[in-house]
């Protein structure tokens, strides 16, 4: 539906009364609501051992901590001033990809990862590192994954930015060279230099705020 075809209302008001009803805040897939006592550990693994083993999946990594909470926020985080809660939850973190490396039919191929909080840059660049060699163990990431993130902008570093993007230019690390290439073609690819720009922009963003 074209910006023109917005302006009749009755096409507006077909709009709305096509979108409009309940639903659940996050589209994940099973939804919130499906979640019952009735799924246990003996169905959740069923369900990920049906997986097709050759259709891509997405993956999504919580991190409910941030260094303030918002009025408005209805998620899923707490807010911490140290840094030793993080640091366990990423340690359970791991346990569970390596549980899901048991439970998968076979290494998956993944092509989107979105970081959900919570402020995931309250990460340390060494920790998504980290997590990232986890999940190319368990995961097969393409090496043009898409990667996105919920930030804080005050708390945004260049280094973060660049570590967050490290596997969309091949890298398992956020290191200047890439110790771990996922392809051997990945071993001469150098971070695109629209990374870089778009670390400069937000944090000009971050600190004129």
């Amino acid at each position: 539906m074209t910006f023109t075809a917005l302006k009749d209302p009755q096409a507006l008001a077909d709009l709305v009364a096509r979108f409009d009803g309940r639903a659940p805040r996050y589209t994940s897939y099973p939804t919130a609501v499906q979640f019952t006592p009735e799924v246990g550990e003996a169905v959740y693994r069923r369900w990920l051992a049906d997986l097709p083993v050759s259709d891509p999946v997405s993956l999504y990594m919580h991190i409910p901590f941030c260094a303030r909470l918002c009025w408005y926020c209805g998620c899923n985080t707490r807010a911490v001033n140290r840094h030793e809660p993080i640091a366990a939850y990423v340690g359970k973190l791991l346990d569970e990809i390596r549980l899901l490396g048991q439970a998968l039919p076979g290494k998956l191929p993944a092509n989107a990862l979105h970081f959900g909080g919570g402020t995931p840059n309250m990460l340390a660049v060494e920790e998504l590192d980290v997590l990232f060699a986890a999940l190319g163990e368990v995961f097969d990431l393409s090496p043009d994954i898409e990667v996105a993130t919920e930030i804080d902008p005050p708390a945004l570093t260049r280094e973060w930015v660049m570590a967050c993007a490290a596997p969309a230019w091949g890298c398992r690390t956020s290191t200047r060279r890439c110790k771990r290439p996922w392809t051997a073609r990945a071993r001469s690819r150098r971070p695109p230099a629209a990374w870089d720009g778009c670390a400069r922009r937000a944090l000009r963003r971050s600190t004129s705020t």
